[in-house]
């Protein structure tokens, strides 16, 4: 299980199953009786996901099993092998053959029963607000707060994104289309909002970009990404999308680079590997941008680093750690980008109320002059609620 979708799954499922009890197909109102179902390709990924995070917290797959009961039926023991293989899912409660209906508006929150009265669907839970079905990649007006119309809608579900520099987009995922064309977890998206023909096919997520020129700096889980075997990194070339000879390859027990930054001639990287770019390296490690091998600088956190900010000579990181750069240090850190030690910066985070059973964590960081921004699982941070 990758600590990074833990409690970002669940809630994914559940708007994913209120389309597909709503599927144009679907018996809505009523359950059919128990039998293998196939599901769209897409539905199927991201149920799968949801199987694989629940059963490694039983918190999280008591709460997939009583909410799939709200409108479907999951089998107690449900594998994620069953959702990702050729092998038909077997859920009950949505009629065979069923297809996900990209029009149907979604919800914030919950779905706890649907019920039908004509060609009304009425529909009640947690949410707050039902709106369009807009997928996971949207530009928001800065002044009306509106989505931008004409979007290429992403199938799936974005993690990451760099700005081309030219007013467009790469991003990366767990996806496989955008705009209705396929796409392995990994796009272009031109400044006139049009996809761009870049397609280097990660054979699964893409965490985290950067680009630098005409590289394009891809980490996750993959195995396999712009033609090449790559173990969770890789250099792409901005104009072809084939990978570059640069090859650090992340290693450990189910390695994953969730995050990445560029400096000069430096690719700091962040996630969860025990050695990469030739050497032992402890969840975070700076990488030659020419060669691929790891530098010397090496802070070693002592948990997975999830996310990096560079500014002038500090490595800010962020993450599940608690020691970094030779010091206590609670999901957040400042390191010195020469000697890779943590400065005295030291706004430590952390979770307020027992009702949280896992640590908190820093998930997201930005930086803009003299401020840093973080976002993460935490309810108090720099001695503040």
């Amino acid at each position: 299980m990758k600590p990074q979708r833990l409690f970002r799954s669940l809630a994914g499922v559940l708007p994913l199953l209120a389309l597909l009890l709503a599927a144009p197909n679907a018996a809505l109102g009523q359950t059919t009786a128990p039998g293998p179902m196939e599901l769209a390709p897409e539905a199927r990924a991201q149920l799968a996901q949801a199987a694989d995070d629940a059963r490694g917290a039983p918190w999280q797959r008591d709460r997939a099993l009583r909410l799939a009961r709200a409108g479907t039926t999951f089998a107690p023991n449900f594998s994620a092998a069953d959702l990702r293989g050729s092998q038909p899912a077997h859920v009950a409660g949505i009629a065979y053959g069923s297809q996900v209906d990209p029009n149907m508006w979604v919800t914030d929150g919950e779905v706890d029963a649907i019920a039908t009265s004509g060609s009304t669907i009425y529909i009640g839970g947690t949410f707050t607000r039902v709106g369009p079905n807009t997928g996971s990649f949207i530009g928001i007006d800065a002044g009306s707060g509106a989505p931008v119309a004409n979007w290429p809608r992403v199938v799936g579900e974005v993690d990451c994104s760099a700005s081309d520099g030219a007013g467009g987009w790469y991003i990366g995922g767990a996806f496989t289309a955008v705009a209705g064309v396929a796409r392995g977890n990994l796009a272009h998206i031109r400044a006139d909002m049009t996809l761009d023909a870049w397609n280097p096919g990660a054979d699964s997520t893409v965490s985290s970009l950067a680009v630098s020129g005409m590289m394009v700096y891809a980490g996750g889980d993959f195995a396999s990404i712009g033609g090449q075997s790559r173990s969770c990194i890789a250099a792409l070339d901005a104009s072809t999308g084939l990978a570059t000879p640069w090859n650090p390859s992340a290693g450990g027990t189910y390695p994953g680079v969730y995050s990445l930054a560029v400096s000069g001639t430096t690719v700091y990287a962040g996630g969860y590997f025990t050695s990469i770019g030739g050497q032992s390296r402890n969840y975070i490690a700076a990488l030659d941008a020419g060669t691929g091998l790891a530098t010397p600088w090496n802070p070693g956190a002592n948990n997975l680093v999830r996310t990096l900010a560079v500014s002038g000579t500090t490595v800010y990181a962020g993450g599940y750690f608690t020691s970094i750069g030779g010091q206590n240090r609670n999901c957040i850190a400042a390191l010195d980008a020469g000697t890779g030690l943590a400065s005295a910066w030291n706004p430590t985070v952390g979770i307020g109320s027992p009702f949280f059973a896992y640590p908190p964590a820093v998930w997201t960081l930005a930086v803009n002059g003299g401020t840093v921004y973080a976002g993460g699982w935490f309810t108090s941070i720099g001695g503040q609620n």
